[in-house]
């Protein structure tokens, strides 16, 4: 008996070991998948929201500005990049606010394919721009300075341009439209905190699937790129919400024409749009004497998850942002835009 027994312990033991590295390898291996390998560093995984909690916002300074804006003087990583902020709170390097002499400022708005997410700085489409144009002129300095904020939308360009843009005197105007910036936002949105485990997100799929959130979907989940090409947004979501993307776009219109500058609007994504949706902002810019560049024509017939920056997020990848950038220096170039070399 006592033979008996031990081997039952040995056994039970040997049982809980294996459980125990079992899940360990499951919880391993899921976040390889969906994050890829450079999650196990620490820092990285860290870096990645619902894992780890990098703060990279604050609450806005500015009254109109519905969304958060970005923590200046930042040094730290976000979706598995380094991020660093300046004194102004930009993701970008120190500009001053009066314009050096012989300078020519593009001042780039946008949200989270702007800012941008999980891309480094120096692989941005707006610093290929500003590299690849000062390597080509000769007494000119051209600056991109960024403004761009994960999570902004119409409302937030309108009131960044009027509020932060504008005091740097730029000669031109980028505005980087994506597909949900259709989308009202609220002042007060609330963070989810979820459980940062693909085994207690597997579990309460199993055992209370009606508890589970978008935000623990979206974290746990192989984007279907495929099943969003040409079919995003939905028509049923911007249509109701022309009125309100018209105002605030009238509004980016009037203080560019006032100080004489050009504006351009450029779609920025790798996935072919809704149809409606590319003409709606054509013709919005059209009427409105502004520029507009349709980069998704660039990725039509690539392969769409070559431009994601990890299975779990769709934003575009710094691969991406080299076909915005080329796009957009070959429209500069085309339209004369920039000073001549």
């Amino acid at each position: 008996m006592p033979k008996a027994k031990q081997k039952l312990r040995t056994n039970l033991l040997l049982l809980f070991c294996f459980t125990i590295i079992g899940l360990l390898l499951f919880e391993l291996g899921g976040r390889v998948y969906f994050f890829g390998w450079s999650v196990l560093w620490p820092p990285n995984h860290a870096s990645i929201p619902y894992l780890g909690k990098p703060r990279i916002k604050l609450p806005s300074s500015i009254p109109e500005i519905q969304i958060r804006e970005l923590r200046p003087n930042l040094q730290t990583r976000y979706k598995k990049v380094k991020f660093i902020t300046n004194a102004q709170g930009l993701r970008d390097k120190e500009y001053p606010l009066n314009k050096p002499a012989d300078t020519f400022r593009v001042a780039v708005i946008g949200d989270s394919h702007t800012m941008p997410a999980g891309v480094a700085i120096e692989d941005a489409y707006h610093s290929l721009l500003e590299e690849r144009f000062n390597n080509e002129m000769g007494t000119t300095n051209i600056e991109f300075i960024s403004f761009g904020v994960g999570g902004h939308s119409m409302n937030d360009y309108r009131y960044t341009l009027e509020t932060k843009a504008s005091l740097y005197q730029p000669d031109m105007v980028v505005l980087g439209i994506v597909y949900n910036d259709f989308t009202i936002y609220k002042k007060t949105v609330k963070q989810q905190n979820l459980p940062p485990s693909l085994f207690l997100y597997t579990m309460q799929r199993i055992f209370r699937p009606s508890s589970i959130t978008k935000g623990q979907k979206a974290s746990w989940k192989v984007v279907d790129l495929q099943g969003l090409d040409g079919s995003y947004p939905r028509e049923e979501y911007f249509r109701p919400n022309e009125s309100y993307m018209t105002e605030h776009f009238e509004k980016i219109v009037q203080l560019t024409n006032e100080n004489h500058i050009p504006l351009v609007v450029v779609l920025l994504d790798y996935l072919q749009l809704n149809p409606q949706w590319v003409d709606f902002w054509k013709e919005l810019s059209d009427d409105h004497d502004a520029h507009f560049v349709d980069a998704t024509k660039a990725f039509k017939g690539h392969n769409p998850y070559d431009y994601m920056i990890y299975r779990a997020d769709k934003h575009p990848n710094a691969k991406a942002n080299r076909i915005f950038a080329d796009v957009l220096y070959d429209y500069f170039k085309k339209e004369q835009l920039l000073p001549a070399s």
